[in-house]
This record gives C-alpha cells, sequence and structure tokens, in this order.
C-alpha cells in the first residue's frame, strides 16, 4: 500500500455524497500548497476491484503532478467490486460533490478538470465527459473503448478533449470486435475512435505517427492524431502486441496531453 508520508502532502481523506461515504487519496504537491494560484485538477479513477492506494502506487501521476503543478485526486469505487457506474446516479454525484469539496479546500482552476481511468474506470471516465462536459475539460482513457449504449447517448454540453491508449492484444478490450463476442456491448477501438473525433468536429482519417518508447517497453506503439477537430482534441496510442494493463510510458503521455490541453484553454 502506498503511504501518505512524504513532506504532509497527501491525506487519505472521505466525504459525504448522497448520504454516503465515499474515499479519496489527495496529493497536493508543495509549490501548489504555497501558493494561492489555482491548480488543474486531475481525477483518478482505478480499474474494477482497485483502490485509491492502489491506483497511486501503480500509476506514479504524482510525479507528473510535481512536475506540472497539478493537484491529483485518486477516487475509490464503490459495490462489492469497487467498481464505476453499477450505481451510475451516486458515481456521478460523488465526483461533482468532489469537485466542489476540493475547492473549498484547495484553489482549483475549474476550468481545468481532468480525468484519467483505467479500464472500468476507464469507461466511466468517458461517461463523465458526456454527463459532466460543462465541468471536465478532457479526459484519458486506458485499456477501455467506447460502451455502444453511451455512444448512443452521448451529447456532451461544452468541448471535451480526449486521449486513448490501448493495446491491440488486450483480451479484455479486444482492438477488432465487439465485446463480448456475439453481442455488440461495445465499440471496437476504430468506431470508439471514429465516435470521438465525430463529437469533436475532426477528420476521421487519423494522421499515425512513430512513437519512440523507453526501453524494455516492449510494444511497437503508434499514434494516431485526428485533425481539423472544431471541438476538443483527439488522440489515441496504439500498443501493438499489448495487452490490458497500465504501460509504464503512459503516465507521461497523459501529463503531455493535459499539459497541451492546459495550453490550448483560455
Amino acid at each position: 500500500m502506498a503511504l501518505c508520508i512524504v513532506l504532509s502532502s497527501c491525506t487519505h481523506d472521505r466525504i459525504r455524497s448522497g448520504g454516503r461515504i465515499r474515499h479519496y487519496v489527495l496529493y497536493v504537491p508543495q509549490s501548489v500548497a504555497a501558493s494561492d494560484r489555482p491548480s488543474p485538477l486531475m481525477l483518478v479513477l482505478h480499474g474494477a476491484g482497485g483502490t485509491a492506494t492502489g491506483m497511486r502506487a501503480h500509476t506514479r501521476l504524482d510525479v507528473e503532478a510535481d512536475r506540472l503543478d497539478y493537484v491529483v485526486a485518486y477516487l475509490e469505487g464503490s459495490g462489492l467490486y469497487r467498481g464505476w457506474g453499477s450505481n451510475e446516479s451516486a458515481d456521478l454525484r460523488f465526483v461533482t460533490d468532489l469537485i466542489e469539496e476540493l475547492d473549498r479546500k484547495t484553489p482549483i482552476n475549474r476550468d481545468r478538470v481532468f480525468v484519467v481511468g483505467y479500464s472500468d474506470g476507464g469507461r466511466f471516465a468517458q461517461r463523465l465527459a458526456c454527463a459532466l462536459g460543462d465541468q471536465i475539460a478532457a479526459i484519458v482513457s486506458v485499456s477501455a473503448t467506447t460502451d455502444t449504449a453511451l455512444a448512443g447517448a452521448c451529447s456532451p454540453a461544452s468541448d471535451v478533449s480526449v486521449l486513448f491508449v490501448l493495446g491491440t492484444d488486450d483480451p479484455s478490450v479486444r482492438w477488432d470486435a465487439a465485446t463480448p463476442p456475439g453481442q455488440a456491448s461495445s465499440l471496437t477501438a476504430e468506431q470508439t475512435m471514429a465516435h470521438w473525433a465525430m463529437l469533436n468536429g475532426c477528420s476521421l482519417a487519423p494522421v499515425v505517427s512513430q512513437v519512440a518508447v523507453a526501453a524494455g517497453n516492449g510494444s511497437a506503439t503508434e499514434r494516431w492524431d485526428y485533425a481539423g477537430c472544431t471541438g476538443g482534441t483527439v488522440m489515441l496510442y496504439v500498443m501493438h502486441g499489448a495487452g490490458h494493463g497500465w504501460p509504464r510510458t503512459a503516465s507521461r503521455w497523459i501529463s503531455e496531453f493535459f499539459q497541451s490541453t492546459n495550453s490550448r484553454l483560455r
């Protein structure tokens, strides 16, 4: 378990939301704590069965928060499997209540609230983009495509930039076939990207480039950029041969994407 022991900048906390106690871990860099300037907020959602502390330890997004002067909150799911969306209204309420709570506790730039989700958390990050587009500036979905039902109902109130990180050999999130087999409950990877490109007024044909990755990463990687967007930015990292997991380079890609989004916002 990752403990909040460094410079007292990390706290395990709770909030009452919708009549229930919900848990989260908050990390505030020293530079942010010492300043009155509102900082961007990154909300991080673990996968089903995960924990806030486990997600913090695994992603090491604190390092990126220190580098960029972001506040990071690692949210804890609920229910038997500690997932997201089984009680969708309660989870949406948790997110909105937490944003309000953090805005009271530390100066938050409400125009720069970003969401990161892994697996089940990635699917819920997409749900947040659709339901809370007026509060969320950008999302990242790692190892999760878009549910068919969500795609049919998604209409963000404002532009939301999106980044996906997907492996072509993911047995849980299949690249070229809807899942589960025989019943199209999820879009394919390319259908997912086309959906978000259309929502943001982008070209449906991505510009593909090769990405240099760290030694030992084990996967040839491409970046797909969707040009000409009239709304938010749409981007995908394709990791060839990669399965279901959090790539070691994902955290840096995420911080670069959010920083790029940050610089484009007024």
